[in-house]
């Protein structure tokens, strides 16, 4: 199968970074799937980046247009369409912990080598720890080796067009609840969602913290819980009570 859709995103690569007329977001927005081609195409043992264009619920939709908005909707069809979805929580992590001062097209320090005896592929992010940079590396890196690592239950039936799958009937979008003004959910509407992130990079997910309602949730290690009903005690999620030294005045 010839890959048509890697041939037309070279095209429209050349054509942006040619063109003096080129808007400049376009330009990022192409020079950041360019580089996250590489490094998908650098780990994969049979490089064929048009697999995943237009693949499933979250991969790549409108051939890599829509790559750059950090949440698609729809249930992840396989492992490399939640692969895709993974990477998208990790940019919306991104935009949620810097904020503007660190666009997802932002460039970054890497470096990527074979071993000379396993002749293993390997990607290095080298930015400074903790910084923009090397978390958004972080986040194109592991895209690229859990692609590598999914590629065989790859299905071609979740591709929209070497397939036919049908996103618009199969990725369900999500449709915000009618307000009826006379309800007390109303006021609710006034405190908006907290939105944070848990995990440590490039493992690290959005949840609602609070939804505006009353409900409330927190992060231990990488794990949501209700601090109701649970705590974290050394990085692990336990029932109130059962942390240990834990002090119940009166008893």
């Amino acid at each position: 199968m010839d890959d048509d859709l890697f041939h037309s995103f070279e095209e429209r690569y050349r054509n942006a970074t040619t063109s003096s007329a080129t808007p400049e977001a376009e330009l990022e927005e192409v020079m950041k799937i360019k580089m996250v081609k590489n490094f998908i195409m650098y780990l994969q043992d049979v490089p064929r980046f048009g697999k995943y264009f237009n693949y499933g619920c979250h991969c790549f939709k409108e051939n890599g247009k829509d790559f750059l908005k950090t949440l698609t909707f729809g249930k992840a069809q396989d492992r490399s369409d939640q692969v895709c979805q993974d990477h998208q929580k990790c940019h919306h992590c991104i935009k949620l912990d810097y904020g503007h001062q660190c666009k997802t097209t932002k460039g970054y320090k890497f470096e990527a080598r074979m071993d000379s005896l396993t002749g293993v592929k390997y990607i290095q992010c080298e930015d400074e720890p903790g910084s923009c940079g090397k978390n958004l590396c972080e986040c194109d890196k592991a895209l690229a080796y859990d692609l590598a690592d999914t590629q065989g239950i790859w299905s071609l039936a979740n591709h929209v067009e070497w397939g036919a799958f049908k996103g618009d009937q199969r990725c369900e979008k999500w449709t915000p609840p009618k307000i009826n003004l006379k309800s007390a959910r109303f006021t609710a509407q006034l405190n908006p969602a907290k939105h944070e992130c848990c995990g440590d990079y490039p493992r690290r997910f959005p949840f609602i913290a609070d939804n505006g309602e009353g409900a409330e949730k927190k992060c231990c290690a990488g794990n949501i819980f209700s601090p109701y009903s649970h705590e974290c005690c050394d990085n692990e999620v336990k029932e109130i009570g059962m942390c240990v030294g834990s002090y119940f005045p009166g008893l």
